[in-house]
């Protein structure tokens, strides 16, 4: 059975611009974690905007069932990683704070960084995947290295417009997907991962985990809100009083 997983950058991005202190990464977790969800992923870069080092050992340290931390490929963030211990560390792109999510890689001219990194993620016992376009000619590239896992990054089948480029991304994913099976990596999948497209992934039994960050986190903000409201509705009414004529 699939995995479901949880991106967190849109909740810590949002935490951290608006300084809420009341609600933390750790209480994500923690309600992760009492609601049974498989993963957390989230992403580090050593900027005021995303998590904290000394944040994510917390979390490492905490109850979370596995926690997945991303950072871009190409830089020696990853090394920080190293003494946190996460299940797994995944090379993405750069992250893209105007839609909540980071980047498929780029891996242009980075097979020098991806072996060197790859090798001491793994001689940690740690786990290293990366982040990239279902693309069979890039799953051929990074099947050279020893990762894992891959990350598929959905988006352009469930942000595609008509129905031709739908299926053209399916196909896509569908060649992808085998590929990264043949060369025995495990499969996940992430990008605008909904209610309503998740069918999608139905189809294809090879992909353990997936990942929601950006639509979980909208909905969130509806279904918390009409919650609050009924609260203080009914606190309202408790304490109803009525006006004098």
């Amino acid at each position: 059975m699939t995995r479901f997983g949880i991106n967190l950058n849109p909740f810590v991005l949002f935490i951290n611009q608006f300084k809420i202190r009341s609600f933390t990464a750790q209480h994500l977790a923690l309600t992760a974690e009492l609601e049974q969800v498989d993963a957390l992923s989230l992403f580090y870069d050593q900027s005021e905007e995303m998590i904290a080092l000394d944040s994510l050992k917390h979390l490492s340290n905490s109850a979370c069932r596995f926690l997945n931390v991303q950072t871009s490929i190409g830089n020696d963030y990853f090394r920080d990683l190293i003494d946190v211990k996460p299940n797994m560390i995944s090379f993405t792109g750069p992250f893209n704070s105007s839609n909540f999510k980071c980047e498929a890689s780029d891996i242009t001219e980075q097979d020098e960084f991806i072996n060197d990194a790859v090798h001491t993620i793994k001689s940690n016992e740690i786990m290293a995947a990366i982040l990239i376009e279902p693309d069979i000619k890039l799953v051929k590239q990074i099947a050279k290295f020893p990762f894992d896992y891959v990350e598929f990054d959905l988006t352009k089948l469930n942000t595609a417009h008509d129905l031709n480029h739908e299926l053209e991304e399916l196909e896509n994913l569908k060649m992808a997907v085998l590929a990264a099976e043949k060369y025995g990596m495990g499969i996940q999948a992430s990008g605008y991962v909904n209610s309503d497209n998740i069918e999608h992934l139905n189809q294809f039994p090879q992909i353990e985990e997936v990942y929601s960050g950006r639509h979980l986190f909208e909905r969130s903000l509806v279904i918390g809100f009409r919650s609050v409201i009924a609260e203080y509705r009914s606190l309202f009414k408790s304490h109803h009083v009525e006006l004098k004529a």
